[in-house]
């Protein structure tokens, strides 16, 4: 497969999609999202002080989104490339039935320190009559939601955009929002996390939701959570609740059939 060439630089914790490729089956269709960058900034103070990392790294650059030409064996641009504002820090990417969706953080403390908005989540939606990303809804934070998201935080199921984040003003704890075609809701209750909850993920998975992250409440262990419809509630998608003996990283959730996978790095502090 060939190289991302050219002048961009790939930062921001790249996104990387494969997908069935309805315009050529069976041959998967692979996208890429990143921050095209050429400079990196760290906040001159540590995060905040329920964030498990002591320092917060922000590319100088936009969004871009490509997808792998197989024919002439190289990568081409979805769309417009930089197609984003202001300071990106992390881009998730998902495809649908052939549409990319991306989400991510802009964080404006750089360009306007004094500003209230720190670390936007905002979710793009590629438009292939257009050619374009357009905006889906209002900036998360307008509809009184600010955080940080993961590479793995989007999830499109059932044509409905899902977004997981580390809710910046309910002390870092995850809360997941839909779209409905108008605005961004909140899936059951906001916060639902027992501490800060990072390296969050969602995947459904036979009609089911599911939410997994390590929960800074409880050593940082691991933990899926799964969603309840009739009751409005997250609850533990098996037992024991918090199964991991030690820290877990890079968390990543996936399902095939009846099957939900689940996998991590464990990191022992003893």
């Amino acid at each position: 497969m060939g190289a991302v060439s050219g002048e961009m630089t790939l930062d921001c914790n790249p996104s990387l999609f494969v997908s069935d490729d309805p315009d050529n089956p069976p041959e998967p269709a692979v996208y890429l999202a990143f921050c095209d960058s050429d400079d990196i900034h760290q906040y001159p103070e540590p995060c905040d002080p329920n964030c498990r990392h002591d320092m917060m790294s922000v590319y100088r650059g936009d969004a871009t989104v490509m997808r792998f030409d197989r024919a002439r064996n190289r990568w081409q641009p979805v769309g417009n490339t930089r197609f984003s504002e202001g300071f990106i820090h992390i881009i998730s990417l998902y495809v649908d039935d052939g549409t990319p969706y991306v989400a991510y953080n802009r964080n404006d403390y750089f360009t306007d320190p004094d500003a209230d908005s720190e670390a936007n989540v905002i979710v793009k939606k590629f438009d292939r009559i257009t050619n374009t990303w357009r905006t889906l809804g209002h900036i998360v934070p307008a509809a009184g939601f600010r955080g940080w998201v993961d590479m793995r935080s989007l999830y499109v199921y059932d044509g409905i955009p899902y977004v997981i984040f580390s809710d910046y003003d309910r002390q870092n704890r995850a809360t997941v929002i839909a779209f409905d075609g108008d605005e961004w809701r909140t899936v059951g209750a906001r916060a639902f996390s027992d501490g800060p909850a990072v390296d969050l993920n969602l995947y459904g998975c036979e009609g089911v939701l599911y939410a997994a992250y390590a929960d800074g409440a409880h050593n940082f262990r691991a933990t899926v959570k799964k969603f309840d419809p009739r009751l409005g509630v997250w609850t533990a998608a098996g037992w024991p609740e918090y199964f991991s003996d030690g820290e877990a990283l890079d968390v990543s959730l996936h399902g095939e059939g009846h099957m939900l996978f689940f996998g991590y790095a464990e990191y022992d502090h003893g």
